[in-house]
């Protein structure tokens, strides 16, 4: 038994080291001209889920597998900053060894209308420790800033002004990443990157931005949801909708969410534009309704998870693996 253990060390370490050696060949992600590519030039539409890693630890990490298994490319990763280097490196490898792009975020900030709250998530980053690890899987991960980074009485000019510090502390650590940049009002108001998504782009020396927007209660109708992907498509700015829900009870929910996901998924695939639903499991009381999956195994979808998963323009029917994983 001790020897077959030993083997499936021996696995994995090479399977690591392989990853390693791969990653010094590849470029990062890039934004260019309203399209998201990999590190060897190809197209990537992101098919995700969101993973609540810093809150539940090794079930989080369990759970990677069975996401892998529903086609899914991508998983958001759910972080603090008192979330370790160790931790943080154990969890991106295992992503990657599944074959899917990871997109660390971090949620301290989440709510706040203060620019040292989001400047804090950007120093995270910017640490020795967590830069090695971020630097270690550079053609395989996207970094999400902060997470719902303002509330609905944010002023536009600051959103912009605080995401315009946080690159530059990003940029000036050396991180040279693709980076994901969260929209105002809990991620719900895509007007302050409409106005401000170009001049933050300029002024990113890298050049290299991508935007989020989570679509809950203010997203209750297709109309708009049609008018603002658009926009953004038009306007050759990739956009990822990073988290959303569906019309659970009516809006009779915590967030008067009624989206009509079925429309949005469609809308998506026929943009294509990258989505990933929250969220794998784990939600409190209030947020239940929201558990792609039953908390009880992690595993058992729920009618929201199989909507998402197994839909017609759901993870497994639509998702594809980026080419960097490809021989």
């Amino acid at each position: 038994m001790k020897k077959y253990i030993g083997w499936i060390a021996l696995i994995i370490q090479l399977s690591v080291c392989s990853v390693e050696s791969k990653a010094q060949t590849l470029a990062s992600f890039a934004s260019k001209n309203g399209k998201l590519y990999d590190g060897i030039g190809n197209e990537f539409i992101i098919r995700g889920v969101n993973n609540p890693h810093i809150w539940y630890g090794d079930k989080a990490f369990l759970a990677l597998d069975e996401i892998a298994a529903t086609g899914a490319n991508t998983v958001r990763i759910v972080w603090e900053t008192r979330g370790t280097a160790a931790e943080l490196r154990k969890i991106i490898a295992r992503v990657v060894e599944l074959k899917m792009v990871a997109i660390p975020e971090i949620h301290d900030a989440t709510g706040s209308n203060k620019i040292e709250a989001v400047e804090a998530a950007a120093k995270y980053w910017a640490r020795e420790d967590i830069k090695a690890v971020l630097n270690e899987f550079k053609p395989y991960l996207i970094l999400n800033i902060a997470n719902e980074w303002m509330n609905n009485k944010a002023r536009q000019a600051i959103w912009y002004k605080g995401y315009g510090s946080c690159i530059e502390i990003i940029r000036k650590a050396g991180l040279t990443h693709c980076l994901l940049i969260d929209a105002g009002g809990w991620g719900q108001d895509l007007e302050p990157t409409k106005k401000y998504a170009e001049r933050l782009i300029e002024a990113d020396p890298e050049h290299n931005l991508i935007f989020d927007v989570h679509l809950y209660g203010s997203w209750n109708d297709n109309a708009k949801i049609d008018r603002e992907l658009k926009y953004f498509v038009d306007h050759r700015l990739v956009l990822v909708v990073g988290e959303f829900g569906y019309n659970s009870d009516g809006g009779k929910n915590n967030l008067k969410c009624k989206v009509d996901a079925p429309y949005l998924l469609k809308k998506c695939q026929e943009l294509g534009i990258g989505y990933m639903p929250w969220s794998w499991t784990g939600n409190n009381k209030e947020n239940q309704w929201l558990d792609m999956v039953l908390l009880s195994d992690w595993k058992t979808p729920t009618q929201w998870g199989d909507l998402v998963i197994n839909g017609e323009n759901g993870i497994r029917k639509t998702s594809k693996t980026c080419s960097i994983f490809k021989p």
